[in-house]
């Protein structure tokens, strides 16, 4: 099994050529979901959380890893982390935290310059419903009012 990382993390990233539009729509057209599963998820409320006046401030990081399989299947791993703290730097109060991987076929070979822009688009799109579900169901399940996340929108780019 070859395994291929790519993430986008906060590391320098080295100058990528964008695939044009045609080979990205050839790319999308010829892809399809094999298998969709968590692979980590985890939750920790504060006490203080049932008690407090206003909401904390959420800050969420997300992050996408690309592993090959083989020549026409890869793995999409889309990582959330959500944090909740009553003020900037002051103490956690919520933490939360899923990876959902997601398998995919596909026609052509997924390059790191296609994944760059899959990863912002479609994979969102298709992990997004399963990401606001586990945000969701874990709040209400902590006793607290639960969390909806926005709808993911995209518009398209000239």
């Amino acid at each position: 099994m070859t395994t291929q990382s790519v993430s986008d993390s906060n590391e320098p990233k080295l100058a990528r050529t964008t695939p044009d539009s045609k080979k990205y729509a050839e790319f999308i057209a010829g892809l399809q979901i094999v298998d969709v599963h968590f692979r980590e998820a985890s939750f920790s409320f504060s006490r203080e959380l049932r008690t407090m006046q206003k909401p904390p401030r959420l800050s969420m990081n997300l992050k996408a890893n690309l592993y090959s399989l083989g020549p026409n299947v890869f793995e999409a791993i889309q990582t959330l982390k959500l944090e909740g703290r009553a003020k900037p730097k002051a103490r956690l109060l919520l933490s939360m935290k899923c990876e959902l991987v997601v398998v995919y076929k596909t026609s052509l070979e997924v390059t790191p310059e296609l994944f760059d822009l899959f990863k912002d688009s479609t994979l969102i799109l298709n992990t997004w419903p399963f990401i606001r579900e586990f945000l969701y169901s874990c709040t209400l399940r902590a006793g607290l009012p639960p969390l909806v996340l926005p709808l993911a929108k995209f518009t398209p780019q000239s």
